[in-house]
């Protein structure tokens, strides 16, 4: 089966590395995210978010923090088992052109990940996949509607709507997966 992932939210939680960076910025913020646009509930413009955003991407600080525990050994299963792995994530913006894919490429060789392909964009259908694994309600609603099997991934900003099939971790889904008839 061709499986679909996405990284934040999924394999990692990126406000991880976001509050390490607001540490190093001297802020006395802390990001416990519970909406999409969680910048907000601190006073922050969209403007503001973006140039913090694209520092810390530029820095090395956000996108640098580890998998959760797990998560690369349930996805490396499904690859061993023969499946191929297609992670598309939308990390793709940063006043350097690029920077964002390669802090991210350096970060899944560095922690082990295997997986066939690594696409950036927005829209997760962008890649065809018959099983796929997201946190953005929107995105899993998007899926289904061209025919993918998603599963959302049981977050703080999505636990309270009811979904067809949902996961906790990427464990869950790997298991759930190689339980599928091939």
């Amino acid at each position: 089966m061709r499986i679909g992932v996405d990284l934040d939210g999924c394999n990692l939680m990126f406000q991880v590395g976001v509050n390490m960076y607001l540490r190093l910025k001297g802020h006395d913020l802390k990001c416990d995210i519970y909406n999409y646009n969680f910048w907000r509930d601190w006073g922050w413009s969209d403007e503001k978010w973006m140039e913090f955003w694209k520092e810390g991407v530029e820095a090395g600080v956000i996108f640098n923090n580890a998998p959760f525990v797990g998560a690369v050994e349930a996805l490396n299963n499904l690859h061993d088992a023969g499946h191929e792995i297609h992670i598309i994530t939308h990390r793709g913006f940063a006043d350097r052109p690029g920077l964002a894919e390669q802090l991210t490429e350096k970060w899944l060789d560095m922690r082990g990940y295997r997986y066939h392909s690594l696409t950036f964009s927005e829209d997760k259908t962008v890649v065809k996949t018959d099983v796929f694994v997201e946190d953005n309600l929107k995105n899993y609603e998007a899926l289904n509607a061209v025919g993918t099997k998603a599963f959302l991934i049981t977050r703080p900003w999505n636990e309270g709507v009811k979904v067809e099939r949902r996961v906790r971790s990427i464990g869950e889904f790997s298991r759930r997966v190689l339980a599928m008839p091939k």
